[in-house]
């Protein structure tokens, strides 16, 4: 009994060293600036400033799609970009669906849960400038300079699986139409945190571009 509660400390500290270091590395992570519109519990509509974004289009399901995306956009801000310069990495990483047109009389969509086409992106530092920014080495990447736009947002925690992502979207369109507030394109998805962090720590959103 006594080894088993020096080993359950000695654990306990691991988890929350992991834990505090997580936090710690997380703290410094730029990013995206927006203003505060207005905000109900764990929604808000935001005013985003211009940014600049990489991505690559891959396919498959939304998880899929992210995991595919990562590795390529990691290795431009690794360094796999002429002149082989690292750029600071910064949150969120987000997942769209490509391709998909919205009637603006129809509810919001976004893309099923089966077999997509997906964009993936990472967000700049704000520093940067097209001009500025390093080139990707892959053809796959394409820098977009997405202009200021408003948006509605629902933050949540977990592990963000398609049940939770589904609900975020049905709160935040039930929001939307309370408010009047009309969807100018599909939801996207925002994965703050890396997948070790403890899920109920993790930052999500679904975000809804606005007219």
């Amino acid at each position: 009994m006594k080894w088993f509660a020096v080993g359950f400390g000695v654990l306990a500290l691991i988890v929350a060293a992991g834990v505090l270091w997580t936090e710690w590395t997380m703290a410094g992570i730029e990013t995206p600036e927006y203003r505060v519109e207005a905000e109900d519990g764990a929604i808000e509509v935001r005013a985003y400033a211009p940014m600049l974004t990489a991505s690559v289009t891959v396919s498959g399901t939304r998880d899929r799609a992210a995991s595919r995306g990562f590795s390529p956009l990691a290795g431009f801000i690794f360094g796999d970009n002429r002149p082989a310069e690292k750029i600071s990495m910064t949150a969120p990483v987000i997942a769209e669906p490509e391709g998909e047109a919205i009637d603006r009389a129809a509810p919001v969509i976004t893309a099923p849960v089966g077999e997509g086409m997906w964009r993936i992106s990472f967000v700049m530092p704000a520093s940067y400038r097209p001009e500025t920014l390093p080139a990707p080495t892959n053809d796959e990447i394409v820098i977009t300079e997405r202009p200021a736009e408003r948006v509605a947002a629902i933050r949540f925690s977990g592990i963000a699986s398609e049940n939770d992502i589904s609900a975020a979207t049905d709160t935040l369109k039930a929001f939307m139409d309370a408010e009047g507030l009309v969807a100018a394109g599909p939801a996207r998805t925002a994965f703050y945190d890396p997948p070790w962090r403890i899920p109920f720590l993790r930052r999500n959103e679904v975000i809804i571009p606005l007219t």
